[in-house]
């Protein structure tokens, strides 16, 4: 393998002091097992990498690399078949460390294809496939079929539900069964003996960072139920007033008024609601954002580059995210109200339907003119760089028309473009940037009820200071 990663450098093109470097940490380097805490006699290493390394990783993505080259030619000469999108995208693997998956047409061309590819790269790399620990799934292929492709290759049977990269594929995520797994880790996270061995305020600091953690990978995909969602909350509560699941007392205080921030009477903990909604929505930023990722270019190919008219009668995870995005501007939330792109050089946003310039789209501010239009699709620089009314069918009359083109054109002579791209900014943060903690907050001001600010006392016990609210509170009613 040695001698392949050192060939593999010099093809990206390092140099060769550096490949020089990179052969003297292999060749010089000894090692030892700690036995029992103590050291073994040192030996020489003669082949792979040596986890720990911190070099290993990058080296290994490198080699990984040329496997993904590999594949690419292989597709290219049709030794290999992948799945073509819309678009003339095409998917075949996907690499994550030392986790690969193979996506491909169902055919015994393929299946001897990617064996064929894989031994090649095993011959010249030393690397190989554990067929012990491979699955191959067929969709929407008959299981006689399956079993039979599955003992040619050598490898078992993926269930259709399966885990990747801890991530649970194929379930129903509406489901109250499919989140057992959340709930159970956030249970084990509060658990019983750290409720009774922690005080109110030991409970209340580590409510807050299990808020940021255990639940965070699954909720940042999957649209958690209401019902999954009072279940979690229900147990975050019973930790936080010290109750035993199997006991019934008293919460001083009601559990909304926990979760509201400081400066609605709360204690700023936050909602599993708000949080989940605003990961969520960090894939729509992401998506209009254009990383130019994989993920991205895979959700154009599907539904379309324009977001507002992405269906959403599928069952997928991203027609989920468009159903939430939508339920929340019903209930108040207008994610798109507090979007706005930052003109740049103008060229991939839309003058009419993109709003760019004041506090509403062109097409609803200037009807008359938007019906004019021949080319409602035109981009910003395509408008700024010729006459407005190039596109038009025909000329403005006077009246409301040119009502409408005098109060546009003097929209419109503040604008100069750039030479830098065009930017999406949010206008919940300071900076523009999209931050899950603002739209959270935002979220929470929203659902949760609002109290008079919280006045803290930092020389006094939060114990003390739930008490002594909750006596201004009764003494307020006995009035």
């Amino acid at each position: 393998m040695w001698d392949y990663l050192l060939d593999i450098l010099g093809a990206f093109g390092f140099g060769p002091t550096w490949c020089k470097w990179i052969r003297g940490t292999f060749i010089y380097a000894n090692s030892s097992i700690l036995v029992n805490g103590s050291p073994t006699k040192e030996f020489s290493s003669h082949r792979g990498l040596k986890q720990g390394d911190p070099l290993a990783p990058y080296l290994f993505i490198l080699v990984m690399e040329s496997l993904h080259l590999s594949f690419n030619r292989a597709i290219e000469e049709g030794v290999f078949k992948g799945i073509l999108l819309p678009g003339s995208l095409h998917l075949s693997h996907l690499f994550y460390a030392d986790d690969a998956m193979f996506l491909g047409e169902w055919s015994h061309t393929n299946f001897h294809g990617i064996v064929n590819i894989l031994k090649s790269f095993y011959f010249a790399s030393g690397l190989q496939i554990n067929l012990n620990k491979s699955q191959l799934l067929g969709v929407g292929v008959p299981h006689s079929d399956v079993v039979n492709a599955a003992t040619l290759i050598g490898c078992s049977i993926m269930n259709d539900s399966f885990r990747y990269l801890g991530v649970l594929v194929g379930h129903h995520s509406s489901r109250l069964s499919a989140w057992d797994d959340t709930i159970d880790k956030l249970k084990g996270r509060l658990s019983k003996w750290k409720m009774k061995t922690l005080s109110i305020g030991g409970r209340f600091t580590l409510l807050k960072s299990v808020l940021g953690a255990t639940p965070i990978y699954n909720m940042s995909i999957f649209k958690v139920p209401r019902g999954i969602l009072k279940v979690m909350e229900s147990i975050r509560r019973r930790f936080f007033y010290g109750i035993d699941p199997s006991e019934n007392k008293i919460s001083w205080v009601a559990w909304n008024k926990v979760l509201a921030s400081k400066n609605h009477g709360g204690l700023g903990i936050s909602s599993f609601f708000a949080l989940n909604r605003a990961l969520l929505l960090k894939w729509i930023w992401r998506f209009i954002s254009s990383d130019g990722s994989l993920w991205s270019k895979v959700i154009q190919a599907l539904y379309g580059k324009r977001i507002d008219f992405h269906a959403t009668k599928f069952s997928s995870i991203w027609c989920s995210i468009i159903r939430e995005l939508h339920q929340l501007k019903d209930n108040g939330f207008d994610f798109w109200e507090h979007c706005k792109i930052r003109i740049g050089n103008g060229s991939t946003t839309r003058f009419w339907y993109d709003l760019w310039i004041g506090d509403m789209r062109l097409y609803a501010k200037f009807p008359r003119l938007f019906a004019l239009d021949l080319n409602k699709d035109c981009s910003v620089a395509d408008k700024l760089n010729n006459y407005v009314e190039l596109s038009f069918r025909r000329t403005v009359r006077g009246g409301i028309e040119q009502h409408q083109m005098s109060d546009l054109v003097s929209m419109l002579e503040s604008i100069v473009l750039s030479s830098s791209n065009d930017r999406w900014v949010c206008g919940l943060s300071n900076d523009g940037d999209f931050k899950v903690k603002d739209i959270r907050i935002f979220l929470d001001h929203l659902i949760l009820p609002h109290f008079e600010s919280t006045r803290w006392i930092k020389a006094m016990l939060l114990r003390l200071t739930f008490l002594l609210g909750e006596l201004v509170k009764i003494a307020s009613r006995l009035g």
